[in-house]
């Protein structure tokens, strides 16, 4: 249930005007969650089932990182330092694909 909610969450942020994504309030097992989709996206393996991109999962996080008051929520649930991971992939390894092209994400 938890991997449903963060994928309907990053869904509705994709989808959603800045201001409607302000006035969401997440909750923070919702935000670990997200976190952990990027992780497993990073580490190219699969989370409940489902094979995460980056691109699935980047752009939803920086959507909702926009919004001050997920910040903390996002930042204790880890996905800092998954998406520092991001940018050194997409830094280090011009090679892969995908990072590469999550630059105006990052």
């Amino acid at each position: 249930p938890r991997v449903m909610a963060a994928e309907s969450l990053m869904i509705i942020t994709r989808l959603s005007p800045h201001e409607a994504i302000a006035a969401l309030h997440v909750p923070p097992r919702v935000l670990r969650t997200v976190a952990m989709c990027l992780q497993s996206a990073l580490d190219r393996r699969q989370l409940a089932n489902f094979a995460w991109r980056l691109s699935d999962v980047v752009e939803p996080l920086a959507r909702l990182a926009a919004v001050e008051h997920n910040r903390e929520g996002l930042g204790a649930g880890g996905a800092l330092d998954q998406l520092m991971r991001a940018v050194a992939m997409a830094s280090y390894n011009p090679f892969a694909a995908e990072p590469a092209q999550l630059k105006h994400c990052i």
